[in-house]
């Protein structure tokens, strides 16, 4: 039930849903972004750490063999890696993003695929979070082109990358998953990092939660309300309609009376009318009689 305090205020009206603090939450994000980002690299085709292959041949041996001690290790089955585009890890690696450029037409074909560990689920990501166009050096006619660079968010650890037929790896931001093991100074604080991240997220959910539950309490009393609208409405309708009626049986009855009174006074008028000299005579020796 509604409360309207002394001052006239009615709580379901002056309610206000309470919402979590946006810039908390986003300084929290950006508090742990910012302390897993320190450990992040840029790393390039030539880089010592990554081995790319445009087309995957199982039928290599030494190619094979230099992939298999990575692959043994993964949930990928190195004959169905056969004819793929890959680029492997010579130890696992947490990949924050990935740009590729070439990517094909077809927007289905347009995902990357994550070479885990054996444990893991197989996964592909197909959010392309940032598109850029690069310009190329001009050639001797002076002819200039450019490339669309496209990214991948990742944040995963993997020990490899299948990255769509005929694309071209650019680069990637990645960590050893050992540097970061190993920094245990900075390792705390990602932890605080994290924790606070979970803190606040866990504050902003019960806030939302409450606000939920208000809401649904506010929607249950705007419904009350509506209902006994609704019927007080029908109430005033069904009074109007009473009225109306009575007013309409008035109205019959005042034209009645009219046409009464018009017959009544045409009566009279004709017996005037009709009165001989006689009964004139009569009449007034009475009223001189009674005088």
């Amino acid at each position: 039930m509604t409360n309207v305090h002394d001052d006239g205020k009615n709580e379901f009206l002056e309610a206000t849903l309470s919402v979590p603090n946006q810039d908390q939450i986003e300084t929290a994000v950006k508090n742990y972004q910012t302390s897993i980002n320190v450990f992040f690299s840029t790393y390039e085709a030539d880089s010592k750490l990554i081995y790319c292959f445009d087309k995957f041949n199982v039928d290599d041996e030494e190619l094979v063999n230099a992939a298999q001690d990575i692959l043994k290790r993964s949930n990928y089955e190195v004959s169905a890696l056969n004819g793929e585009n890959i680029i492997l890890f010579n130890e696992p690696m947490l990949v924050s993003e990935i740009i590729v450029s070439n990517l094909p037409y077809d927007e289905a074909a347009k995902n990357i695929r994550l070479i885990s560990h054996s444990w893991n689920q197989k996964k592909s990501i197909s959010k392309i979070t940032k598109s850029e166009s690069v310009g190329a050096v001009g050639d001797n006619k002076g002819v200039f082109t450019t490339q669309q660079w496209d990214t991948f968010e990742v944040y995963d650890h993997v020990l490899g990358i299948i990255i769509p037929e005929r694309a071209k790896f650019q680069k990637l931001s990645a960590t050893p998953i050992e540097r970061i093991l190993s920094d245990s100074k900075h390792l705390k604080k990602l932890q605080s990092a994290y924790a606070n991240l979970k803190h606040t997220g866990v504050e902003s959910s019960l806030l939302w939660q409450a606000s939920l539950s208000k809401a649904k309490d506010l929607l249950r009393e705007g419904s009350h309300h509506l209902t006994t609208a609704q019927n007080e409405l029908h109430q005033l309708t069904q009074a109007k309609e009473f009225a109306q009626e009575d007013l309409d049986v008035l109205d019959a009855n005042v034209a009645k009376l009219k046409e009464l009174d018009e017959e009544l006074q045409e009566s009279v008028a004709v017996k005037r009318l009709n009165r001989t000299p006689s009964q004139v005579n009569t009449q007034a020796a009475l009223l001189k009689q009674m005088i």
